[in-house]
């Protein structure tokens, strides 16, 4: 009997979304650039640009406001793309985002340790900020906290730079996988070999 497949989780489904992926990368490559232009016109984009028109002409005619409401431009619906992103990965617990990190490509050498993986940035965030003055302190979390919020910013930045294309994509897995390594050798060192005694 075969396994049954797993249905994509909202968060995997908006990170590895093709049309939203192409926004972080034209992004990051600038709005002068014409690939940035091609991937405003995709069709889930322009989904996106109508269905944000249709909910303002709904606002405007409950308002009796005249008239029709403007479409939302480019730099608008990039924002709007880029916080749902971001919105999501800040939610999502470290261990989900590797799932999901190395399903943009080949298998990272090094696997995640279990004591950063039920950590999120969000919980981390929250810990670490202080209700009164909403400042952060970073003196407030513990080690795996420390080294769990210097793995999201690894996360980040991958993704932005995956996004971007294959040339940039080769040394976003090596940066990667250096950081992999040297965080799972943090918790695994490898044992010394002892000196033989003469």
């Amino acid at each position: 009997m075969s396994e049954e497949k797993k249905e994509p989780s909202f968060l995997e489904k908006t990170l590895l979304r093709g049309s939203f992926q192409g926004v972080v990368g034209a992004n990051a490559l600038g709005v002068s650039d014409p690939i940035y232009n091609l991937v405003m016109k995709n069709p889930e984009i322009m989904e996106l640009r109508e269905e944000d028109y249709q909910k303002k002409l709904q606002e405007y005619k409950h308002l009796g406001v005249a008239g029709n409401p403007s479409y939302m431009q480019d730099t608008d619906l990039s924002e709007l793309v880029l916080k749902q992103i971001d919105v999501q990965m800040r939610m999502a617990k470290f261990g989900e985002l590797y799932d999901i990190m190395q399903k943009m490509g080949k298998s990272f050498e090094s696997k995640l340790p279990e004591q950063i993986k039920n950590l999120s940035f969000d919980s981390i965030f929250k810990k670490g900020t202080d209700e009164k003055t909403g400042k952060f302190d970073e003196k407030k979390l513990s080690e795996d906290e420390k080294i769990g919020l210097s793995m999201y910013n690894e996360f980040a930045e991958f993704y932005r730079n995956t996004c971007k294309g294959s040339t940039i994509n080769k040394f976003a897995y090596q940066d990667m996988n250096s950081s992999l390594k040297a965080v799972w050798e943090k918790y695994n060192p490898t044992p010394k070999e002892e000196t033989p005694k003469k």
